[in-house]
């Protein structure tokens, strides 16, 4: 739903308005949001062009005199945000959010304004949602290994994105694993079935892997 300020802020911010032929005034500058609501992950790229525009004040460039405007304003239509996700930034000339999220911060809303050439300005709300990134996690050794009794103890090795892999194993009669060190133990002729896994944190989902 668009929104925009309200007329109090129109009068005050166009009280110089000046007049035709310099100037086309179609309407009051009113902020169309295009995308209201954004769901982005964690450290994912992100490109977006949440914010249009209606109305507005804009000079007659074939009109003579030419026209003026208050020194302030821009030119073109200029855009800018409060209150975006840690990572992100508006291109002031095209109103492009760009950027990484570098923090996993729940549900937030952003103002984007857009400002035409006398200075009126019209705003809108766009609400972020930051989720946690999936965890990316693979063995690196040993994920399907034959393994014959009596040999030297191996090692298990999981590569995770963010923290250090907990490793278990699910048949403690054929082998044993240490939790920390991956140090994998044969007990006895079987199938030893092992796995390794992570607790969800602040950024990352929890990620499991199993092998045998």
């Amino acid at each position: 739903v668009a929104t925009r300020a309200s007329d109090s802020d129109f009068v005050s911010n166009t009280s110089n308005e000046p007049t035709s032929p310099q100037w086309d005034v179609s309407s009051q500058l009113r902020a169309v949001v295009v995308t209201s609501s954004v769901v982005v992950s964690y450290n994912a790229p992100l490109t977006l062009s949440p914010v249009s525009f209606t109305g507005g004040y804009w000079p007659d460039m074939n009109a003579m005199p030419p026209p003026t405007r208050p020194s302030d304003c821009s030119s073109s239509p200029s855009y800018s945000a409060v209150g975006l996700p840690s990572g992100l930034s508006m291109a002031p000339a095209t109103g492009v959010i760009t950027g990484n999220v570098s923090n996993v911060q729940g549900a937030t809303d952003a103002i984007v304004t857009v400002t035409d050439y006398n200075c009126a300005a019209a705003t809108g709300v766009v609400s972020f949602t930051v989720n946690q990134a999936g965890q990316e996690m693979a063995w690196t050794s040993h994920q399907t290994a034959t393994i014959t009794f009596g040999d030297p103890v191996t090692a298990l090795a999981a590569t995770v994105v963010d923290g250090a892999p907990t490793y278990a194993v699910s048949t403690p009669d054929v082998c044993s694993v240490s939790s920390s060190t991956g140090i994998l133990t044969v007990l006895t002729a079987g199938t030893c079935e092992y796995s390794a896994s992570i607790p969800a944190g602040v950024n990352y989902s929890a990620a499991r892997v199993s092998g045998s």
